[in-house]
């Protein structure tokens, strides 16, 4: 993959021709936001799943760290097109948005931003054969009803590099609040099942406003699965059948088992259903059914 190749505010460059001040807040400071909206093909179509969902979050990332979004969502689309048409998207690829700073500028003073787009070679997760999910639990107490959690920042990712760095045994990490509630994954909303009902985290237990999420959710209420966000603690994590992480990269992955003494079932049946109602969103019948929900690029 040539990543070599960006869009810095829809000039279309090489990577190692951007420059970055030292001293700007992005790398003093670690002030930045970024999104990844999903992309896919049919055919020769290429496809991005609830595209204003993403572009609203970012701002609303932006907005939280009083940073400037330097376009509006008719131009990050367009700078989009342009990208793709410069350096053609494959499957194995995934869209990266990054807004920072690359300018001299200091952690409480305001900060000009750039926005470039690249892309990030998800192939490589493909080829680790990863078909569920082993967990442990974060040594990091997240605290409820904290919005830090809402916005996407590559800031949140320094833990999960400490606590996963050389360790083979896991996958990822689990945070929980100072409550004992669960949150969600490093990278990913965890959901659970029991009988015939499926359970979440709710948005002040401290967690992202995943769009995979609210997709979730919306399959669930469409078919007629009950679905109960509230606060769920980890001490009765033991009594779910089965267990669920998802994003916008992997999709819908199985957890086998969080901290090597709670298992759950991969093969769950409810489970089965919510996989194949999610693969059918990506396909012909779902870009024709759900319509509203896609932009063509």
């Amino acid at each position: 993959m040539d990543n070599g190749k960006i869009s810095i505010d829809g000039a279309l460059v090489n990577n190692k021709n951007i420059e970055v001040n030292i001293s700007s807040a992005s790398i003093r400071y670690g002030i930045s936001v970024f999104e990844a909206p999903k992309m896919f093909s049919l055919g020769s179509d290429i496809y991005i799943f609830r595209f204003q969902d993403y572009f609203n979050r970012l701002k609303t990332s932006c907005k939280f760290l009083e940073l400037d979004l330097p376009l509006d969502s008719n131009k990050l689309l367009y700078d989009i097109k342009k990208f793709i048409e410069f350096v053609p998207w494959q499957e194995s690829y995934a869209l990266r948005i990054n807004v920072f700073c690359p300018y001299e500028s200091e952690l409480l003073g305001e900060v000009e931003c750039a926005l470039t787009l690249s892309y990030l070679d998800i192939g490589i997760r493909s080829k680790s054969g990863v078909s569920s999910k082993v967990i442990k639990r974060s040594n990091l107490i997240r605290t409820s009803n904290n919005n830090l959690y809402m916005i996407k920042s590559p800031s949140h990712y320094i833990n999960a590099r400490k606590e996963l760095y050389s360790d083979i045994e896991f996958d990822d990490i689990l945070y929980v609040n100072e409550k004992e509630n669960i949150c969600e994954l490093s990278r990913s909303n965890i959901f659970l099942i029991k009988d015939r009902t499926v359970y979440n985290p709710d948005l002040g237990s401290g967690i992202l406003d995943g769009i995979t999420r609210k997709l979730i959710i919306d399959l669930c209420q469409e078919h007629n699965i009950l679905i109960e966000i509230k606060e769920l603690n980890y001490s009765n994590l033991s009594d779910f059948d089965s267990a669920f992480c998802v994003g916008t990269t992997n999709g819908i992955t199985p957890i086998r088992n969080i901290d090597k003494n709670i298992h759950f079932d991969t093969n769950n049946l409810l489970l089965a259903e919510i996989v194949n109602y999610y693969k059918e969103v990506f396909s012909k019948k779902g870009v024709e059914k759900y319509k509203e929900w896609f932009v063509k690029l």
